[in-house]
């Protein structure tokens, strides 16, 4: 018997994939620092970059942070630190307060977002930061860069373990796969928007702290997704692919569940996406109330209506994607 199946994947894997409208996926180029390709901003989840230099992004460990950057980005040594302070800097304090280093088209800005302590405390935010390099000093301990009001030096040093914000450089020369941000979803209304390429719509619940932006990807048929929580700071991107099978819907990658209905199964895509996000934020009860929110608020209903909208035989019966798929 024939089924149709859907997908969801992680945004990082789609660089060149399910791109929409709006601006949505955005692509961090760097920025060129005597010699150094600086990303523009900070890692967020493993692997994406926060969409905007403001953000804080996540905190990691000293080992978590090796491989965080996404693809064809690194680490920074403690040398490469110690080449962008020789750079020049000047602390900023709007919209939030952190370190302009370089100058003109050839700055990048790092947020004092602080740091995490073992017992999972967040301290110092908005007036240090801490940025892990490559560098080990001694076995215990890691070189950071720190930036407050008054200094910068990147011979602070950290225990591995403390949870310290990563800003990912490239060598001028080296090939890297442009990261996608994930968007920080600003406006708090409900937003609908259509062109002859792409559509698109954002979806706000409890008061507009949370919103999930969602388009019709233009590279190949799929539903891209950019979540975002401000009372976290923090987001995700995936996308959606759904295929005409036949009668029957399987959530592909999602334990290999068959759904009668579609709708159900998007459903239960969406729900176990949103409880994975906040378990790997350590915020269960924040995901409960958003996801219960998401229902009650109408949220779900009307992503439901629109991936209706958008799909249409075509959508359902192209080819999956083979290398994102």
């Amino acid at each position: 018997m024939k089924k149709t199946v859907i997908i969801l994947s992680a945004l990082a894997l789609i660089a060149v994939s399910c791109r929409v409208q709006k601006n949505t996926a955005v692509r961090d180029k760097g920025v060129k620092i005597n010699g150094i390709v600086w990303s523009t901003c900070n890692v967020g989840s493993p692997g994406i970059f926060v969409s905007n230099p403001k953000d804080y992004g996540n905190f990691y460990t000293w080992e978590e942070a090796q491989t965080v950057c996404p693809q064809g980005w690194r680490l920074p040594t403690s040398d490469e630190q110690k080449s962008l302070i020789e750079a020049g800097s000047k602390w900023k304090t709007a919209p939030v307060n952190g370190r302009i280093f370089g100058s003109g088209r050839n700055s990048i800005f790092l947020p004092a977002a602080g740091y995490r302590t073992l017992n999972d405390k967040h301290g110092l935010a908005g007036e240090q930061g801490r940025y892990w390099s490559s560098s080990p000093d001694p076995s215990d301990y890691a070189w950071v860069l720190c930036i407050d009001d008054s200094s910068v030096s990147n011979k602070c040093n950290s225990y591995k373990n403390f949870g310290e914000s990563v800003r990912c450089v490239r060598q001028e020369n080296e090939e890297a796969t442009p990261a996608l941000l994930p968007a920080v979803l600003q406006t708090q209304e409900t937003v609908s928007t259509q062109t002859a390429e792409a559509r698109s719509k954002e979806i706000s619940v409890l008061d507009g702290t949370v919103i999930l932006e969602i388009s019709e990807g233009t590279d190949f048929p799929c539903i891209g997704m950019h979540f975002g929580d401000k009372n976290l700071n923090r987001g995700f991107g995936t996308y959606m692919e759904i295929k005409k099978r036949g009668e029957f819907y399987i959530m592909y990658q999602w334990k290999g569940k068959e759904y009668a209905n579609m709708n159900e199964g998007i459903e239960d895509v969406l729900k176990e996406h949103f409880i994975s996000f906040y378990e790997g934020q350590k915020q269960e009860e924040r995901g409960e109330e958003v996801w219960s929110a998401f229902v009650n608020e109408g949220g779900l209903q009307s992503f439901i209506d629109f991936v209706n909208e958008i799909i249409d035989d075509g959508f359902l019966n192209s080819p999956f994607n083979e290398t994102y798929g």
